[in-house]
């Protein structure tokens, strides 16, 4: 994710971007990949996908593009790759499941992406991590290993349509 371009993955992580669930798994072997957009109504604070330690967190400079599904699909703009981001790297205690990553992703009329949390820290699952300050976003999490996927999120996903779905869904 340190450096990543939808052409592939640089510094031994994959890249965030539209393609990144074919190259996570052909990194991984099982991958999975999940993505949220954050309309600017919604809840805008992450959590943490699992128990486990910050081993690093990136900040990476760029752009604040729309993260709407036509901008995050289209040919040319890699917004996941583009905008600013901050990548955070935990290492959960069962060292077969991860590392998993999640990616804060920023988009257009956002303020800032600010965390609450900093390498060493040890997470429990659902521990508040950060959260975007006003405006549209998205949340992108690696899975080193395959997760269970509630079925209507993958019949959409593969239909290119969002799902809505609420905290703790």
């Amino acid at each position: 994710l340190v450096g990543a371009t939808s052409r592939g993955a640089l510094d031994g992580a994959p890249p965030a971007a539209p393609e990144l669930a074919t190259l996570a798994k052909r990194r991984f072997r099982l991958a999975a990949v999940t993505v949220a957009r954050l309309a600017p109504t919604d809840y805008h604070r992450v959590h943490s996908p699992c128990k486990g330690r910050v081993a690093k967190v990136v900040h990476i400079g760029g752009e604040y593009f729309p993260v709407k599904p036509v901008a995050v699909t289209a040919r040319g703009l890699d917004v996941l790759t583009t905008n600013r981001r901050v990548v955070v790297q935990i290492d959960p205690p069962n060292e077969q499941m991860g590392p998993i990553w999640v990616v804060l992703v920023g988009a257009i009329e956002v303020g800032s992406i600010v965390l609450d949390i900093k390498e060493g820290d040890v997470l429990e699952k659902g521990q508040e991590m950060g959260y975007f300050q006003y405006g549209g976003s998205t949340v992108v999490v690696v899975h080193r290993i395959q997760v269970c996927i509630e079925k209507d999120l993958l019949v959409n996903s593969c239909d290119l349509k969002e799902t809505y779905c609420k905290v703790g869904q």
